[in-house]
């Protein structure tokens, strides 16, 4: 018997051998394992305080998101059409599309609907063979009491309130002089 328990008794201690090799083997890959998720933590934590301080420097951490104003949809009405919009309150501004002022009342229109500004802006062109009818070139004869009189010069601004003509800014001067009351 002296045989077999020296046998039994080598082959329990190489059990225990590579039962505590396998459990040291455990032990690093959990040890590699739990590394690796330290590094990563470490990782995100640090790119996350980067970019806090890069925001706290930069202003976007406290900064406020701002609304953005709508764009005022390019409306080209008729000239006949001015005085019976939906609108209770809006602007008309007639001038002619291919002209001299095109560029300045496009730009201006352009302007008007990005300012914020709640009253609609609608636009006739004044080359139009509808609205020819309505264009003078004698600043004297600008007539926008009603839709039947209606006389005005290339670049008029004309700000309607219940129908009726409450404001008239006639060529191009004098649109540029109310601009800055306009765009406010």
């Amino acid at each position: 018997m002296g045989r077999k328990e020296n046998r039994q008794l080598q082959r329990r201690k190489e059990n225990k051998k590579k039962l505590k090799d396998l459990d040291k083997e455990v032990r690093e890959e959990e040890t590699d394992v739990s590394r690796l998720i330290k590094i990563f933590c470490g990782v995100v934590a640090a790119l996350v305080i980067f970019y806090l301080v890069f925001a706290f420097f930069n202003g976007e951490l406290f900064k406020k998101t701002e609304k953005t104003p709508e764009v005022i949809q390019d409306v080209v009405i008729p000239a006949g059409t001015v005085f019976n919009r939906e609108e209770s309150e809006y602007y008309v501004l007639l001038y002619d599309f291919g002209g001299d002022n095109k560029v300045y009342c496009a730009s201006l229109h352009d302007l008007y609907g990005v300012s914020g500004k709640t009253e609609k802006m609608y636009t006739v062109n004044l080359a139009s063979g509808l609205n020819k009818s309505y264009v003078t070139t004698d600043p004297s004869q600008v007539n926008t009491s009603s839709a039947e009189n209606l006389k005005v010069v290339d670049a008029t601004l004309i700000k309607i309130k219940d129908g009726k003509a409450v404001l008239t800014v006639a060529g191009k001067n004098k649109l540029a002089e109310y601009e800055k009351t306009l765009l406010k």
